[in-house]
């Protein structure tokens, strides 16, 4: 008698990757509408109001444009929490497109920011926190729990690493950062995170700078003099 063979039709395996791949576009569709119905639940806010009541300034800085100030909920079943974002961008600055290297090209992520000269920040992106969480959501922002060790990096996809971390004077307050530079695209960018929470809430402000161009302790401590913590 022969044994029955266990080898499966090659149509049946030709049906069965076409499944998962069916399975998997339903998910990222579902997962894009679930993202949709998250931000549409949003509410605009005015910036200006926004900055007065957070800071020591009259509204938003000279040479700073607001691109987006919402309100979201903080999940998509939450209606009582919510975080408050404000991005502004350089009122001069050029549009910036995104690196494109050549595909499968490999990279010595290590060597990229040796050369690059130092930049301004280009992008301020502000957050403020619902106060039930507002603690844990800072924490979770400054821990830089995605940074690897830049000789661990993938020679394609890169990845992100520390460049510094520790505290920046901010008028009475020390204020938390930390410093992470990511490596993607063939070339790298840098995004320096600052603890802006004072009493009574919770923010964080990320500042971006361009691709290619090493951000500072320097250059952040610029962006903080725009705005000044409140009186204590």
């Amino acid at each position: 008698m022969s044994a029955t063979s266990a080898e499966v039709p090659a149509g049946a395996r030709r049906e069965s990757a076409l499944g998962v791949a069916g399975v998997a576009c339903g998910l990222l569709v579902i997962a894009a509408i679930f993202l949709w119905l998250w931000m549409a639940r949003g509410r605009e806010i005015d910036a200006a109001e926004q900055f007065r009541g957070s800071f020591a300034v009259q509204g938003v800085p000279s040479g700073w444009t607001v691109a987006l100030a919402q309100a979201v909920p903080d999940g998509l079943f939450d209606m009582h929490s919510e975080q408050r974002i404000v991005r502004l961008v350089r009122a001069d600055a050029a549009p910036e497109p995104d690196p494109s290297p050549a595909p499968d090209a490999e990279f010595e992520w290590k060597k990229l920011p040796e050369a690059a000269p130092l930049g301004e920040p280009g992008r301020l992106y502000f957050a403020w926190y619902d106060p039930s969480t507002g603690r844990e959501d800072v924490a979770s922002q400054l821990d830089s729990h995605r940074a690897g060790e830049i000789g661990m990096l993938d020679r394609k996809q890169g990845g992100i690493v520390r460049v510094d971390a520790g505290k920046l004077r901010w008028g009475l307050y020390d204020a938390d950062f930390v410093h992470e530079r990511l490596f993607e695209k063939g070339s790298f960018r840098d995004a320096l995170r600052l603890n802006l929470s004072t009493s009574g809430q919770f923010c964080v402000l990320n500042v971006l700078w361009k691709w290619g161009e090493k951000g500072s302790r320097d250059s952040a401590l610029k962006v903080l003099e725009l705005f000044p913590p409140p009186a204590r």
